[in-house]
């Protein structure tokens, strides 16, 4: 398992069911050997900015869990569940 499906799967098993506003997420790495990690949430309802804070801390935690390097090699984006088809 890459490191990419790892994260996602850490973020859809523990980050994704503390929001009942979140219905998903997904993890794409940019190319090269310093890529960022994009990472797309997908929600029902608006987020908020406390939302998105406790998303944002709990994201960077699951991602120094994996021993990556911190939370500025990851972009957190939103879209709407009806675009997680899309992705």
């Amino acid at each position: 398992m890459s490191m990419e499906e790892s994260f996602e799967k850490i973020l859809d098993s523990i980050v994704v069911p503390m929001n009942h506003r979140l219905s998903g997420v997904k993890v794409k790495k940019s190319k090269g050997p310093n890529g960022s990690y994009h990472v797309t949430y997908f929600f029902n309802d608006r987020i908020d900015f406390d939302d998105g804070q406790k998303i944002e801390i709990e994201t960077d935690n699951m991602f120094r869990l994996l021993g990556l390097k911190g939370k500025e090699n990851f972009i957190i984006s939103y879209r709407k569940s009806d675009d997680f088809v899309d992705i």
